[in-house]
Parts: structure tokens; C-alpha cells; sequence
């Protein structure tokens, strides 16, 4: 598994887990729906400032967000 899709499928079983939709869960984070899905979904990779924006969203610290990310690797 690539880091791109470990990164997309931990955060969204982070998203679902708390129960949130896409859209809401983007709305959150402040970042656009289509581009949320798109790192979802391993498509695109998110910088290191939507990560941080994405933990906020999941009210975790980034670090954690990153080693449950790294576990997946």
C-alpha cells in the first residue's frame, strides 16, 4: 500500500467513525468536497497544511494523524 492510500483510507475511517458525511466533514476541515474525496480515495496527496487542517477537522493532534497513517505503510 502506497502512503497516498493509507493516507486517503485512514482518514476517511476517521471521518466515518465520528459519523460524518463528506460534505460535512469538508466543511470542517475548510477544504473543498471534491478535493476531500479525491484524497479519500488515493488520488490526490494533501500537503502537510490540509493534514493539519484535516486533523483539526477530526479534533486529533496531526501527529496522530500521521502515525495512524504510518501504521497502514
Amino acid at each position: 500500500m502506497t502512503v497516498q492510500e493509507a493516507c486517503g483510507q485512514t482518514i476517511k475511517a476517521l471521518r466515518v467513525e465520528r459519523g460524518l458525511s463528506q460534505e460535512e466533514f469538508a466543511h470542517a476541515c475548510e477544504v473543498d468536497k471534491v478535493f476531500l474525496y479525491r484524497i479519500e480515495s488515493g488520488i490526490n496527496q494533501p500537503t502537510i497544511t490540509t493534514l493539519f487542517k484535516i486533523a483539526n477537522g477530526l479534533e486529533i493532534p496531526c501527529s496522530e494523524l500521521i502515525r495512524k497513517i504510518e501504521e497502514k505503510v
